[in-house]
């Protein structure tokens, strides 16, 4: 339940905000090789159906608000006359415009579930809240919806985290729990979580769940563990054939992590003979252990060996040290991170920052972080796998894994937690070597909690051979699913290289290639494609296998000389699609080789007990030439099924195809934004193999403009600017034509490659009289098969010079002056003016409309007055370059300014 853009009530004309999806649209890093473009582009409408409004909370039973009563009994009820916190339902597919509107209306805390959001709010505001023309219903958020029926019920006594809604007060929450004699035994509090911990009876549970900032009530319990042929098997699923490995992909330059117990850096499958470690911290520069630190802080105790295991299974090599083990972790040139020990549900948010983002090198930030544990909880979407999905939502470029249990398959909804999150990669276990076609027995079976597909992939779990503590070079075997997770951890860091060291288009390293960016959802994406579906007689997608057995060289193309017949395409779209929009990916297939497809994102934090758990809803819809069309996860025989009939997939963040014998010619995957209700647009990652190459494509256009601003002065010199990029697949030479007015005229020619990007500048312009101008940019290529992204076009206010109708030296009006240098590298000043003194707000908020950075808030005196911003958010971390959005508010003004970090 993030801070957005609407997270505050705006004064200003609506003309401020409509500028944001053009503010917020550039993707200012291409990949210049890659032959997947997007094509075709528009806009849809399309109903919701009727079950789409059902919503679960816990294990009660779904239900729809507006026209059913809550299945909860009376005493669990809330008095409207008394509720602080409320549960509204939009009528469909929520669009950034009604969150916006909302927030203002009322206070929106964030989003339960797909249509359903929490407000706070008194009785006169909720009323605006339901005169909303898209609000269908709005109710009390009843104690009886906080918790699961079963808390406490088998002890009847034990720990509960009481969760906080992240407007509440920890203080308030401590103060009361003790007046009603539940003394907290710990408080904690993070950009993710606020809870607090008591010991309570079965009873208490409904009285701690009546205090109204209370979001959840949940079980604590103390995380535990979740106890060479995996290498072959993972690579290639051929005997003893490591081709991954062959083609020289071994992790290289890749920082992968793990949460779990203590690794023994002294192990020779860790060991550095220059750089000894004997306490917590962070190694740069050495071989194997770049990151070795205790959450909560504390010395570094003694190794573990689960730890040492599992470190030695994700990138353990003893070559360095002269040893010949066979037992290499599968991305074993990669270096580790390590934040040890297992931490409880509460916890996890100061476990993935301590490994992640509160480093004193960011270099050092792993790019996977697996977790070979669970939580004690089962079956449920807890605060644990909520913590993970919020953690994800802001570091989209880190892939989480976790093992899926070792809870066996006598029931469904095995999954352990944290392992219903979205976000996470969660992997069941198979035995090993030729056996791997085998489910291990204790390997948890699924769906997660509101049925989406769990576990997500298989990976060998039994019978693992890696490196064992306290020991300089012996190896042990272990079984579990634990086992299974780092191998998929490495398997992730080897797909990354892969793509780190432009392996990708060509099938063999060319730096020119290199991804500079790789979100998690692309990485994720690979990873699922990738699976073979041959274990057992299990159909995937499969509540015991997922999707099937990781298998790189199922996905990864190579060419040593003879190319593989099995192509690869991929998109990594870091930008994404706001509600009622879409894309076309066309691409030809030329023979009929089984076509496997994946489109992948990583969806913001649903509320605990949240059923469904998705939010932010992408839909995929696969054509082929002659008309035959297939909708995302619509299987039948671990097939995907032919002009289904029914609705799209509602649940899973995922949407993926596996046609068996695709007709040659022509096919276009079309990507569309059913309802982004979070961040305005929502980035997803495409995958593509089969007998495939890119489709042609001629289509050019302007992605956005960067000059002039919002506001400039009289006498001015203005370099106009924007962005224009080649969509296509061949290289283009076309005009590019930008006007202000009826008075600024100016044209060049541009030469771009296929999928190449460029910055446009035109003839200065100097304005010489005050007012509002339209300024446009448009291509004009012959034969654009693409139109709609041809023409961008925004206002420019020209006012007085500063020197100019004064009087006293105070400006005449509230107004964001300027911001300079933009584009920039070190850091940008800002200049706003207030005629008198007033409450004043000026915020940083990134491309996903989340709020980085507060840069001043509070009661200024008149005058002029400028902001330093250093690139850093709240928490004083770099950011990455891209654009941002500056947005002053005082008085009655509300304004908005593009800024650019280079």
């Amino acid at each position: 339940m993030a801070d957005t853009m609407g997270g505050h009530s705006a004064r200003r004309k609506d003309d401020a905000m409509k500028r944001l999806l053009l503010l917020l649209a550039p993707a200012l890093l291409v990949l210049a090789a890659n032959p997947l473009q997007p094509g075709m582009r528009g806009s849809y409408a399309l109903p919701p159906a009727p079950a789409e409004f059902r919503v679960g909370f816990w294990d009660g039973p779904k239900f729809d608000p507006a026209n059913e009563p809550v299945p909860i009994p009376g005493r669990l009820m809330a008095d409207e006359a008394e509720t602080e916190y409320w549960l509204v339902q939009f009528d469909g597919p929520v669009r950034g415009y009604q969150v916006r509107d909302l927030a203002r209306a009322g206070g929106f805390i964030g989003f339960h579930s797909r249509y359903t959001a929490f407000v706070r709010a008194d009785r006169d505001g909720i009323d605006k809240v339901r005169d909303l023309p898209f609000i269908r219903w709005a109710g009390p958020y009843h104690p009886g919806l906080k918790y699961w029926s079963g808390t406490l019920a088998e002890t009847g006594w034990g720990r509960v985290s009481v969760i906080l809604f992240r407007d509440a007060e920890v203080e308030r929450a401590v103060a009361d729990l003790a007046a009603l004699g539940l003394p907290p035994v710990r408080s904690l509090e993070s950009d993710a979580l606020k809870a607090v911990e008591v010991d309570c009876s079965r009873d208490q549970v409904e009285t701690i769940a009546r205090l109204p900032y209370v979001l959840s009530v949940e079980e604590w319990h103390e995380s535990e563990p979740e106890n060479a042929n995996v290498q072959w098997v993972i690579q290639t699923w051929a005997q003893n054939e490591r081709r991954i490995w062959e083609q020289g992909v071994v992790g290289s330059d890749e920082i992968l992590g793990f949460i779990d117990g203590r690794l023994d850096q002294n192990h020779y499958a860790f060991r550095d003979t220059v750089l000894a470690i004997s306490d917590t911290g962070e190694f740069p520069n050495h071989r194997k252990v770049v990151v070795l630190k205790r959450y909560p802080p504390g010395t570094l105790g003694s190794a573990n060996s689960h730890g040492t295991h599992v470190g030695g299974t994700i990138a353990g090599n003893d070559s360095v040290m002269g040893g010949t083990s066979t037992h290499k972790g599968h991305s074993r040139e990669a270096r580790l991170a390590n934040v040890f020990p297992i931490p409880s549900a509460t916890e996890i948010p100061g476990a993935l920052a301590a490994i992640a983002t509160n480093l004193r090198n960011p270099a050092l930030q792993p790019k996977t972080i697996s977790n070979s544990w669970w939580t004690g909880t089962r079956g449920q979407y807890t605060i644990a796998a909520a913590a993970f999905d919020h953690f994800s939502w802001f570091n989209r470029d880190i892939v989480t894994v976790k093992s899926c249990g070792n809870q066996g398959q006598a029931n469904r909804y095995y999954i352990t937690e944290p392992g219903n999150s979205k976000s996470i990669i969660a992997v069941a276990s198979l035995q090993n070597g030729t056996n791997s076609t085998v489910l291990s027995s204790f390997s948890s079976r699924g769906p997660g909690h509101d049925d989406r597909v769990k576990p997500d992939i298989s990976a060998p779990g039994e019978g693992i051979m890696s490196a064992r503590v306290n020991t300089t070079n012996d190896y042990t075997s272990m079984s579990g699913t634990s086992m299974a997770a780092p191998a998929i951890n490495g398997a992730v860091g080897q797909i990354r290289s892969y793509l780190r060291k432009g392996y990708y288009p060509s099938g063999q390293p060319n730096p020119a290639d290199t991804f500079g960016y790789v979100s998690a959802a692309l990485l994720k994406a690979m990873v699922l494609v990738s699976a073979d579906p041959n274990v057992g007689s299990y159909v995937v997608p499969s509540d015991y296998i997922g999707w099937g057995r990781a298998n790189l060289d199922s996905v990864l193309f190579f060419n040593d000389g003879v190319p593989d017949a099995r192509g690869l395409l991929v998109y990594d779209d870091t930008v994404g699609l706001a509600t009622g929009d879409y894309v076309d990916y066309v691409f030809e297939v030329s023979d009929t080789m089984p076509l496997r497809v994946g489109v992948v994102w990583t969806d913001t934090a649903a509320a605990p007990g949240a059923n469904p758990a998705l939010i932010n809803d992408l839909d995929a819809r696969l054509e082929g030439p002659g008309g035959t069309f297939y909708l995302g996860n619509h299987y039948t025989d671990g097939r995907s099924v032919e002009n289904p009939a029914g609705d799209p997939d509602r649940l899973n963040p995922l949407e993926m195809f596996r046609v068996h014998e695709p007709e040659p010619g022509t096919w276009t995957l079309r990507v569309s934004g059913y309802s982004v209700p979070a961040g305005g647009t929502q980035p997803y990652g495409v995958v593509i193999t089969g007998g495939i190459v890119a489709g042609e494509l001629t289509d050019v256009g302007v992605t956005a403009l960067l000059a002039p601003l919002d506001t400039v002065e009289v006498g001015d010199t203005i370099t106009p600017t924007a962005i224009v990029r080649n969509f296509g697949t061949t290289d283009e030479t076309f005009p590019v034509h930008f006007t202000i007015g009826t008075d600024y005229d100016d044209s060049t020619v541009v030469t771009l490659t296929a999928g190449d990007a460029d910055t446009v500048r035109f003839v200065s312009w100097i304005p010489d009289a005050t007012g509002s101008f339209e300024f446009a940019c448009w291509t004009a290529l012959i034969g654009d098969e693409n139109p709609a992204n041809d023409r961008r076009s925004d206002t420019v206010e020209v006012i007085p010079p500063t020197a100019v109708g004064e009087p006293a030296g105070l400006p005449t009006v509230f107004a964001l002056e300027g911001v300079r240098p933009t584009p920039f590298r070190n850091g940008t000043d800002i200049r706003y003016a207030l005629p008198r003194a007033a409450e004043v707000e000026l915020r940083v908020y990134n491309a996903a409309g989340i709020l980085v950075r507060t840069l001043a808030r509070g009661t200024l005196p008149a005058g002029r007055h400028s902001a330093h911003w250093d690139g850093r958010d709240d928490g004083g971390r770099m950011l990455s370059t891209g654009v941002y959005l500056c947005r002053f508010e005082a008085g009655e003004v509300v304004q908005l300014r593009k800024l650019i970090k280079m």
